[in-house]
């Protein structure tokens, strides 16, 4: 969920045109018509408006745009494990007070001091997140991570987290940056290693935030077989204005990642597919419950991939049986279980990648201060007193079934 609006002032990054040949010519045939009068010519360039960029009703226009192509894909060989982790990092701005579109609140205060201090304070707890059970290294060679986040201002805070990552803990593998290519005040994004093969955002709603899918392949440690990984990144509309009047869009969403999901199973019924993500709505709530059809009895996802109807198979929620006293976001005293992770059911069976667990963390308790998460704080806090976030992160291993 989303503080309103506080952020820092950036110019808006230039993305340079892709239209092809045919579309160009399209517009000045379009443009010639409209000029000796006829006004039913129309095209689409799944480029965004300064009218896509406010708050509007709900709308489900659809426009869906590969942002990249990795050359970096290749089959990672020897993985025995992924460890994946999601948070939603209120607000990372970098230190450049770039005039611009989205600012002035911060600037009398955020400085370069206090973006390098909380990258600080995000790495040392990914780092911690990333340990084995028995408490060594976060990772081996034979380890792939995938780092998700949300509230992310641009692709630099990326590359500068990945950097402090690698001054804590030196031998981490080089963490690649994907992010959304978007011009809007917040973005998804994520650190990997190994590099994804491909990234894909995808815009279900004209006024929404892109949903970032990342597509990986990994080999295991003793077979010569390849595993695909497809994760989506989700950080859907906020409740500010009210939960039921917000609902619709957060419902819109649903659908589109729905239907990507449902397009991935018809090419492979089996296909690894991880959904996670700052949905602004719980577990029980339409968004994810009826639209994404996503429950918490993981054998009864695996039983119904018997069924073979896609359009009807169920997810596995792997947090939804939490307690309701637990969650990963705190409003008007109550928890809310508000970030998740969803798997598909070639995630549950014992080819390809496990599931091995799923929980959200705490940093032994360290990540909650006074009943809620601790969070960063704003102009008055003391330095002492500077947290991390306003929600908790949520954390994911896989197992390469040799």
């Amino acid at each position: 969920m989303s503080y309103p609006v506080r952020s820092r002032n950036r110019l808006r990054q230039h993305v340079p045109s892709t239209l092809p040949h045919q579309t160009i010519g399209l517009a000045g045939l379009c443009l010639f018509l409209l000029l000796i009068g006829f006004s039913g010519c129309e095209f689409h360039t799944g480029g965004v408006t300064d009218a896509d960029r406010n708050e509007s009703p709900h709308t489900d226009s659809r426009s869906t745009s590969t942002i990249e192509d990795s050359a970096n894909g290749e089959a990672l060989s020897g993985i025995n494990n992924v460890h994946v982790l999601f948070w939603n990092v209120e607000n990372l701005f970098d230190d450049n007070d770039d005039p611009g579109a989205y600012d002035d609140e911060w600037a009398d205060w955020w400085d370069s001091a206090h973006y390098h201090r909380k990258l600080d304070h995000l790495a040392r707890v990914i780092l911690a997140a990333l340990k084995n059970d028995s408490g060594s290294s976060p990772v081996t060679k034979h380890d792939a991570v995938i780092l998700a986040f949300a509230e992310l201002e641009n692709e630099r805070v990326l590359v500068d987290l990945a950097e402090r990552l690698r001054e804590l803990q030196p031998g981490m593998p080089l963490l690649k940056p994907a992010v959304g290519r978007r011009d809007t005040r917040i973005r998804v994004g994520a650190l990997a290693f190994p590099a994804p093969g491909r990234t894909t955002a995808h815009l279900f709603r004209s006024d929404a935030r892109e949903i970032l899918e990342l597509e990986f392949t990994y080999r295991s440690s003793r077979t010569a077989s390849d595993t695909a990984l497809h994760v989506l990144i989700n950080h859907w509309k906020s409740r500010r204005g009210g939960r039921m009047e917000t609902e619709p869009q957060r419902v819109a969403d649903a659908r589109g990642l729905r239907e990507r999901v449902n397009s991935i199973l018809q090419e492979n019924p089996a296909a690894e597919i991880v959904l996670l993500g700052d949905f602004n709505d719980e577990p029980t709530n339409r968004s994810i419950r009826d639209e994404l059809r996503a429950i918490d009895d993981r054998r009864a996802v695996r039983n119904a991939v018997a069924l073979n109807h896609i359009d009807v198979l169920p997810l596995y929620n792997c947090l939804a049986a939490t307690d309701p006293g637990r969650g990963t976001y705190r409003y008007q005293n109550q928890w809310q279980l508000l970030d998740q992770i969803i798997l598909a059911p070639g995630v549950l069976d014992e080819r390809g990648l496990s599931l091995r667990d799923c929980s959200i963390y705490t940093y032994d308790g360290r990540l909650i201060r006074y009943g809620e998460p601790w969070n960063y704080g704003s102009r008055d806090r003391l330095e002492k007193n500077r947290g991390y976030s306003d929600h908790l992160p949520i954390r994911l291993r896989l197992r390469m079934i040799q």
